[in-house]
């Protein structure tokens, strides 16, 4: 195998701190660097981003066409919330490199260069030169560090980053390294996005209540009617929060029944004009049995909302509510 010159190769976002990655949500700028290590002076033939946000469902059924004949029917969509491209740094058609808008570089004193697209970099003291030109389709790199900044805008509006049973939601950027007689060199780098749900608004500050009767039965003989009546403050709520609940249940059975309050994560995917949903419980509270005859109230027993993602409302392939 070859000796190869690339020490390392990897994308940074900025904002980093301690090792916590940085949140983004719709609108917002997305800014890092492209960082290349090279051992001894290479040439390259281009330095490509492709930052990008896909929405994709995956499921599978079986279906019975006769009484000896079963197929499995797939379904599969996905949708591109965010793409965006950028070419860091390529050799110029005068010979000399274009690095997106003609990019400057500040040489490092331990070698290497810092570029930034659209306006040349700060030498900080470090003194300034352009990339050297050749004459090929290729750019020469000395030994040492560089860094290629980047930048781009994502859309206003976007899809929280999700990970489901039979979908997802993901973004990443991905730099790629052309070399003249080398395979590409890739490197990757995942990013969270967090669309927020505004719970000021009135539908989500309006109350919310419900009741429901259901006869308790033992085999076919009739116990008696069981009734339950419920309601909270308001319908939009953040991870962290109390849920007080009210409730009013009464049992004309002739059995104990235990009352419970939970919420419910639904995650429903869609494609090709058909659905597939999953249902789990991610909080709970049960109360006390209430005996035959009995009445009992519920005054804002509290439900805690654990640290869920918000919901997924405007997606045209998966959703994700509570």
């Amino acid at each position: 195998m070859l000796f190869d010159k690339v020490k390392a190769f990897s994308v940074q976002l900025d904002g980093a701190t301690a090792g916590v990655e940085p949140v983004f949500s719709g609108g917002q700028a997305v800014a890092g660097r492209v960082l290349l290590e090279l051992s001894s002076a290479a040439r390259v033939g281009a330095l490509r981003l492709r930052a990008r946000g896909r929405a994709h469902v995956h499921w599978t059924e079986s279906r019975s066409a006769g009484s000896s004949t079963a197929y499995t029917q797939s379904y599969s969509e996905r949708v591109e919330v965010v793409s965006h491209r950028a070419t860091l740094l390529a050799p110029g058609t005068d010979g000399g490199p274009l690095l997106q808008h003609q990019l400057c570089a500040s040489h490092h004193l331990d070698g290497g260069t810092s570029v930034s697209p659209g306006t040349p970099a700060q030498p900080l003291s470090r003194l300034l030169f352009l990339l050297p030109a050749d004459t090929g389709e290729t750019t020469t790199l000395p030994p040492g560090r560089h860094e290629f900044l980047f930048s781009f805008q994502l859309p206003p509006t976007l899809v929280t980053s999700f990970e489901g049973k039979h979908g997802s939601v993901r973004y990443c950027i991905k730099a790629t390294l052309h070399r003249p007689w080398v395979p590409a060199r890739r490197a990757r780098k995942v990013f969270t996005v967090i669309e927020p749900v505004d719970i000021n608004t009135p539908a989500l500050l309006a109350p919310q209540a419900g009741a429901r009767e259901k006869v308790a039965r033992s085999w076919y003989c009739n116990r008696g009617l069981v009734s339950l009546s419920a309601k909270i403050d308001r319908k939009g709520y953040t991870p962290g929060e109390v849920i007080p609940v009210f409730a009013e249940i009464d049992n004309g059975s002739t059995r104990p029944v235990l009352p419970r309050a939970a919420v419910v994560q639904t995650q429903t995917f869609m494609a090709r004009g058909a659905r597939k949903q999953k249902r789990a419980v991610v909080a709970s509270l049960a109360g006390e049995p209430v005996g035959p005859g009995q009445r009992a109230l519920w005054q804002g027993r509290a439900l805690r909302i654990p640290p869920v993602g918000p919901s997924i409302l405007h997606c045209r392939v998966l959703h994700v509510d509570y």
